[in-house]
């Protein structure tokens, strides 16, 4: 110290200077840390919603209705007919048609021809002459006997019946008319005349010759 003293004073001025500069610095900051108190930080916690914006609402322009052009036509020229030319048409038209129209010919006469199909069928279909019950050496008999179904609901009524059918019975032994003397009934007529129709017969005889003949056959209906 005393070699600094004597040999470097200016020296020596710097380094105190230096040196207290330092120690007031260490004071000044000391006291500022003995005055600064910790601040303590707060936050609420609020629940924060966005704001809602509105979206703008964007007025369309109205429409404008495009007007339809119509274009104006002109109006069409009416000819004027001259009626003198189509009378003097008509007539010279009228004139023609008489000179071309034929003479009225006299109706041919038609002959009337008869077919032989026609004639078989109406020979057929026409009901033989029955010969009179005196006349007969033998009557008819049934060959295939069918029996009639009797009536549910008279059976269910326990209801007997007889009915009484006169039939033309033709020389080939077929029945070819039905006729009800005695009726005990629609539903009991309907099953005699079914029975009987549907049944066949020998035909009445004259001396060995087949001979239709209007025969009466009772048709009883009876419960056992």
């Amino acid at each position: 110290m005393n070699l600094l003293n004597k040999n470097h004073p200016i020296a020596f001025l710097m380094a105190g200077l230096i040196s207290f500069y330092c120690l007031s610095l260490l004071s000044q900051y000391s006291q500022k840390i003995k005055d600064k108190k910790p601040q303590i930080l707060q936050l609420d916690f609020v629940v924060w919603t966005p704001p809602v914006k509105n979206k703008p609402v964007v007025k369309k322009p109205p429409k404008t209705l495009k007007k339809s052009k119509t274009s104006k036509k002109p109006p069409k020229k009416i000819k004027k007919v001259n009626l003198t030319k189509i009378k003097k048409k008509q007539i010279s038209r009228q004139k023609k048609a008489q000179a071309t129209t034929p003479k009225e010919m006299p109706p041919k006469k038609i002959t009337k021809t008869k077919n032989k199909n026609t004639t078989k069928k109406t020979a057929i279909n026409s009901l033989p002459t029955p010969v009179p019950l005196f006349k007969l050496t033998s009557v008819p008999r049934f060959i295939s006997k069918i029996i009639p179904e009797y009536p549910k609901q008279m059976q269910t009524q326990n209801k007997q019946a007889t009915v009484v059918i006169e039939a033309l019975i033709d020389k080939y032994g077929k029945v070819r008319q039905v006729k009800i003397k005695k009726s005990a009934g629609n539903l009991f007529d309907k099953a005699a005349v079914d029975a009987i129709k549907k049944s066949k017969f020998s035909p009445a005889l004259i001396k060995g010759t087949a001979v239709a003949v209007m025969y009466r056959i009772p048709v009883k209906f009876k419960l056992q």
